[in-house]
């Protein structure tokens, strides 16, 4: 695998920084941390705002996205980009709406950036009430900050934030060897398991994604491909307001993930995992937006290679599992 010039650098200035400190690094969520909701209410949405969040903030960092049923948090979407003065209004916006850590300097108190690790169940979806349109939702923190055109302006920086979108990023991968993206910022992105089923024919497939620009994300997926329950989604408009109505079809069905993050000295350590009833995905992952300390990295930029484990079961049966490796050091 080729690196960019900047990633060799960053590489480099990190393994040092890795080397020299003293294991102050921040650990990751335990498996099966139970993080505080995020639900969307739908009488209080207003046109070309997000969507408005409750969740616990007594574990400051740790946010789960509930988009399972008729629950699609996302709606209705900005088509224009959120406009935040400086990093310090956005860190203020972000530990608000998503439960941020905010990070600052050890020794000159300059804020650094926020950081998150979070669980996602369900397919969330954004609304676009202009061509009257529903999209997927890949990457549900850059899609609840970046909306319909994927960026943040802070300041006079134009951040994209969903590299999938207004990046050169292809994901969700679509086959068992996936697209790794290569460019001066981003030498790999998405790798998936390829579709795997029980013996009734609900079929699964996991994909890990491993993303670092200036919005680091690293994530592991499961996702229902045929079988099991179905969610339909489709657009409607809720008196003036665009939005997203749903129905349920099909088998009932349960679906797993699991996520290992492998620093750059080979050290694996645990993302946790998740599991999930009735939902067309279910999901795992940590990000950080802004710049970083070497000698204390948040997850998300320590997390150089992310490891998925995949798996579901309906009554007939299991699919077995799958796992997905994406990175620039290998799994275990």
């Amino acid at each position: 695998m080729r690196f960019s010039g900047t990633q060799l650098v960053t590489g480099l200035v990190w393994l040092t920084a890795l080397t020299t400190a003293c294991g102050d690094t921040e650990e990751a969520p335990p498996a099966d941390v139970e993080f505080g909701d995020i639900q969307a209410f739908a009488e209080e949405a207003l046109p070309g705002a997000p969507t408005a969040t409750v969740f616990s903030v007594d574990k400051p960092g740790q946010v789960r996205f509930d988009a399972t049923g008729d629950k699609v948090v996302f709606q209705p979407a900005s088509p224009e980009p959120m406009r935040f003065g400086d990093w310090k209004e956005f860190a203020e916006f972000a530990h608000t709406k998503l439960n941020a850590r905010v990070h600052y300097h050890p020794k000159t108190g300059e804020l650094e950036g926020v950081s998150g690790d979070y669980a996602m169940a369900g397919a969330p979806v954004l609304v676009d009430g202009e061509t009257k349109s529903v999209h997927d939702v890949i990457n549900p923190v850059g899609a609840f900050l970046g909306g319909l055109q994927g960026y943040i302006h802070v300041g006079d920086e134009r951040i994209c934030v969903r590299p999938e979108l207004c990046g050169d990023v292809k994901i969700p991968p679509v086959d068992r060897v996936e697209g790794k993206a290569v460019s001066d910022t981003v030498s790999e992105a998405a790798v998936g398991t390829g579709t795997f089923c029980n013996a009734s024919g609900f079929c699964i497939r996991g994909y890990s994604i491993n993303v670092h620009t200036l919005f680091h994300l690293t994530n592991s997926v499961t996702e229902r491909v045929s079988g099991g329950t179905r969610t339909e989604r489709f657009f409607c408009w809720r008196g003036f307001i665009p939005w997203v109505c749903t129905r349920q079809v099909g088998e009932s069905h349960s679906m797993r993930v699991g996520v290992t993050y492998v620093d750059l000295l080979g050290t694996a350590f645990s993302g946790g995992s998740s599991s999930a009833n009735n939902s067309e995905k279910v999901e795992r992952g940590s990000f950080w937006i802004g710049p970083f300390n070497p000698f204390n990295p948040p997850t998300a930029v320590r997390a150089w290679a992310t490891c998925g484990a995949h798996s579901g079961s309906t009554l007939s049966g299991g699919t077995g599992t799958r796992t997905s490796d994406i990175g620039v050091v290998r799994c275990p």
